[in-house]
């Protein structure tokens, strides 16, 4: 695997990265050359960059071996590297953004997918998806990385030293987040150089201690796609559920967990479906306990709620093994108003990494995120997303 750290601009927060020492790049603003690398060394700490590099191998891993799932094209993964990384700056709001931290994949001069790190507190998380890819590859991001991110409600811009702004595809819809348009014009008029100052500002700096996980034994099991000692993947063929643009993430997740358990009975079933048999709206939220019901609605009885944490590892094992989805509840970490839900469709291990695979129904895309008892998180739509509670059978 090749690792160059390399530093340049972008909004949100720009950083190339790698294992090596720091290449400096600077920026022409106005005839004013901007040291972009000491800038986004106060975001990115070194801290990030390792863990980062440490995690890699085993999340590929898991991508290269599934195609069927992501979606997402891992020809050898001893010839990735990480690019420059990046932040996604929330400009609509004045606080202290959430510490997550992007680095592309790349393979072949292509970014193949995101590598994300989420940090909370003291403890780190690392998820691999494909994320923001289609943009950065828009947008050429391997060759051209002087750019800073930065979102406006649903979206994703990139924004260069010459006021050069890109709208990005990104694929992700408006997210439950209230507009400050007052925020968003002030943050917008600033020069470059200004933005980048800000970007710097609200971030924090953290470190970490690399846990040693213990080894779980796999059993036997039937329809699965993957079924391997590092590898285990529920045969979703046809199963996944969009919510489309309707906020009944739970209910899409509901729908998606149905659909497997009992494909010939429930093949035609959607989120609204669902949302219609509990009575709840199509976008208000659904507690742990409106899936419950809806699962007994549809003569799933069997699940049961655990709040408060994730759920054992050797747990997760078990109910894949024996067929059954889990419906995993999060919260957003900045705010305690808004949430998701996600199935667990599948997990894996390399390098005594454990992994989750999730399906996300805002994008109909799987994520892989390394498992940790305190409490797991993903990032998604520019947030981070922390395991509270669980839809199990075991």
């Amino acid at each position: 695997m090749k690792f160059k750290r390399i530093i340049s601009i972008l909004i949100t927060t720009v950083i190339v990265g790698s294992t090596a020492s720091f290449a400096v790049s600077a920026v022409t603003i106005q005839n004013k050359q901007i040291d972009v690398s000491n800038m986004l060394d106060n975001v990115i700490s070194n801290d990030v960059y390792d863990y980062a590099s440490n995690r890699l191998l085993p999340l590929a891993t898991t991508i290269q071996n599934d195609y069927e799932d992501f979606r997402i094209t891992i020809n050898n993964v001893n010839n990735i590297s990480l690019g420059k990384p990046y932040v996604i700056y929330d400009s609509l709001i004045c606080e202290e953004q959430d510490n997550i931290y992007y680095f592309p994949v790349i393979e072949d001069n292509t970014i193949k997918c995101i590598l994300s790190i989420s940090v909370d507190g003291n403890t780190y998380n690392a998820s691999l998806s494909e994320d923001i890819t289609v943009g950065l590859n828009d947008i050429n991001y391997v060759c051209d990385n002087n750019y800073i991110f930065y979102r406006d409600k649903g979206n994703i811009y990139a924004e260069n030293s010459k006021h050069e702004i890109k709208k990005l595809n990104v694929g992700i819809t408006n997210d439950y987040i209230n507009s400050d348009e007052q925020n968003l014009k002030s943050f917008t008029n600033l020069l470059f150089d200004k933005k980048v100052e800000q970007i710097s500002n609200n971030y924090g700096k953290n470190s970490y201690k690399l846990e040693a996980n213990d080894i779980s034994p796999f059993g036997n099991a039937r329809g699965f796609s993957k079924l391997s000692p590092h590898n285990v993947r529920l045969n979703t063929k046809c199963c996944f559920v969009s919510q489309y643009f309707d906020g009944n993430c739970w209910a899409a997740s509901v729908a998606t967990t149905l659909r497997y358990l009992n494909y010939s009975k429930f093949k035609k079933l959607t989120a609204r479906n669902v949302c219609d048999k509990v009575g709840i709206g199509y976008n208000e939220g659904g507690s742990i306990y409106d899936e419950q019901k809806a699962l007994i609605e549809y003569g799933i009885t069997d699940y049961n709620i655990f709040r408060f944490y994730p759920i054992e590892f050797k747990m997760i094992q078990k109910n894949i093994l024996n067929q059954k989805p889990v419906l995993v509840g999060c919260n957003n970490l900045k705010s305690i108003t808004s949430g998701h839900v996600v199935p667990v469709i599948g997990y894996s291990k390399y390098s005594n990494i454990k992994q989750v695979v999730f399906y996300n129904p805002v994008n109909m895309k799987c994520i892989t995120s390394e498992y940790k008892t305190d409490g797991l998180i993903f990032s998604y739509g520019f947030k981070k997303f922390k395991w509270r509670e669980s839809l199990s059978r075991y």
